[in-house]
């Protein structure tokens, strides 16, 4: 199964992509992942990372 391929390390770099993006933008950054299937296009969601917001006290 071509989903099986994302294994740790590279969910790592695409969780430290997200971290960036999320960073730059102040947007929450979804990981989703694509791979053909037999028929039809499987998606797999792996996570949401939110942006750091400084603390409003």
């Amino acid at each position: 199964m071509a989903l099986a391929s994302v294994g740790q390390a590279k969910q790592r770099r695409l969780a430290v992509m997200a971290r960036q993006l999320a960073k730059v933008t102040g947007e929450s950054v979804t990981i989703e992942i694509e791979a053909l299937g037999e028929r039809r296009i499987d998606r797999k969601v792996l996570g949401v990372v939110q942006p750091d917001l400084p603390d409003h006290n």
